[in-house]
């Protein structure tokens, strides 16, 4: 994996090198958590017309509707074949507004997480309210599975530019 830490952004590209005689397959998310001054004013845009599946209700893969995404409560959904750029809007501070771009290549799929009260106090590593002023917005390759080809490499990323 290598950062590039700019006055523009962060750019994190990660490859996967296939040195060996045989293909294998492999799935990959960068762990994005984004902190914001409260979830209850925080939306994720980008998303429309993706299928999307719903890992805490366990339910059929669906398509989603919604321009502007706003968390209510525990969320764990991978979004399959979204579009390149996600923009998270919300508060960074008290007055301070929170504008991110997520751009991604090919990384194909979108997770939005978000363990909400319950489950972050079941977290050791996770303040019991912390919940409150984060969000996940993942860049991945998780919904199917990634071949790489003996001799073969493959590379995803993603740009993470704020709004000044």
């Amino acid at each position: 994996m290598s950062l590039t830490l700019s006055k523009s952004g962060l750019v994190q590209e990660l490859t996967v090198d296939n040195t060996g005689e045989n293909a294998f397959d492999f799935t990959t998310l960068l762990h994005t958590y984004f902190k914001c001054a409260d979830i209850e004013h925080v939306s994720v845009e980008g998303l429309q017309g993706s299928g999307w599946t719903d890992k805490v209700l366990g339910d059929a893969p669906k398509s989603e509707t919604r321009a502007s995404l706003k968390l209510d409560g525990f969320y764990d959904s991978v979004y399959s074949q979204t579009p390149s750029t996600q923009t998270i809007k919300g508060l960074a501070g008290k007055d301070t507004p929170l504008v991110v771009d997520v751009e991604k290549t090919n990384l194909p799929d979108t997770v939005v997480w978000n363990p909400w009260e319950e489950n972050a106090a079941k977290m050791g590593d996770f303040d019991d309210d912390g919940f409150h002023y984060m969000i996940c917005v993942e860049a991945g390759a998780v919904s199917e599975r990634t071949t790489l080809e003996p001799n073969s490499t493959w590379k995803g990323s993603q740009n993470i530019q704020p709004h000044a």
